[in-house]
Parts: C-alpha cells; structure tokens; sequence
C-alpha cells in the first residue's frame, strides 16, 4: 500500500513533466510508475494469499468483528479482567 503514496505523486509530476517539458520525463517516468503499481499490486496479492493459508481473515474482510475492546471503557474492562 506504501508503494501507491510514493507512485501517485510520481505519476502526477511525470504527467505535469510530459505536458511541460516532453519526452524525457515520458520515456523515464511512466515505467518507473507503472513498476510501482504492479509491484504493489503483486505484494498485496502475495500478502493476501499468505494471511489466507495461515488462516487468518484478510484486513476488511467479514470476520472483522470481535478482535478485541474498542472503546476506552472496554479496554478498561480488559485489562482489568487480566490482573
């Protein structure tokens, strides 16, 4: 997901570059850009897979309830039920 922070400013500069200054920002940039977002698609998807055969629920998925307290007076519970 990092990769897309870095990737999105990147790609705006080489589209500005391109309109501004031509070809070497075009002829440079725009594989730089497109290797981020594949790379980040790639580790996503890797990501996922390994979370699924450990067992784990990927992050925003439907089990996402019931991890733990969530508000300040159940986390007060919590720590008060493990003393």
């Amino acid at each position: 997901m990092w990769l897309y922070i870095i990737a999105f400013p990147i790609g705006v500069l080489i589209i500005v570059g391109s309109v501004v200054a031509g070809g070497a920002y075009t002829l440079v940039g725009v594989p730089v850009v497109l290797l981020a977002l594949v790379s980040g698609i790639a580790l996503r998807a890797i990501g996922r897979v390994t979370l699924e055969r450990r067992g784990g629920a990927p992050v925003g998925g439907a089990e996402g309830s019931g991890h733990g307290p969530v508000t300040p007076g159940e986390l007060t519970d919590a720590r008060r039920a493990q003393q």
